[in-house]
């Protein structure tokens, strides 16, 4: 499963809380900025690495409306996220079911073409 933000849905926007900072709760006053309640480089790493793209999320989801599976088989669990570098599951099985490639990276591609 990929991870789509509210709003833009831009991996720059993507950090360690998995949203735009808009979207973020807001520390209490007099509460710490470090430690273990602050987000981490390795929880924004997870996020971006499990990044669906708008254009990604809507070529998956129109070829699973009308996907032809193979006999004897009456549904299908498959990973759904962008072709993020680095990223620790594999879209095999997703284009092989759903004859549909990610074309996005949130480490590489462009914003203005998000």
């Amino acid at each position: 499963v990929g991870w789509c933000q509210p709003g833009d849905n831009a991996p720059t926007t993507l950090g360690a809380a998995g949203v735009p900072p808009q979207y973020q709760s807001k520390l209490p006053p007099g509460a710490p900025s470090s430690g273990p309640t602050s987000p981490s480089d390795a929880d924004e790493l997870w996020f971006k690495r499990m990044w669906l793209s708008n254009r990604d999320f809507l070529a998956y989801f129109t070829k699973a409306i009308d996907v032809d599976l193979p006999a004897g088989r009456s549904y299908a669990v498959v990973n759904a996220m962008s072709a993020n570098a680095g990223a620790r599951w594999s879209l095999a099985e997703t284009e092989a079911v759903l004859g549909v490639r990610a074309q996005d990276d949130a480490f590489a591609h462009p914003v203005a073409a998000l």
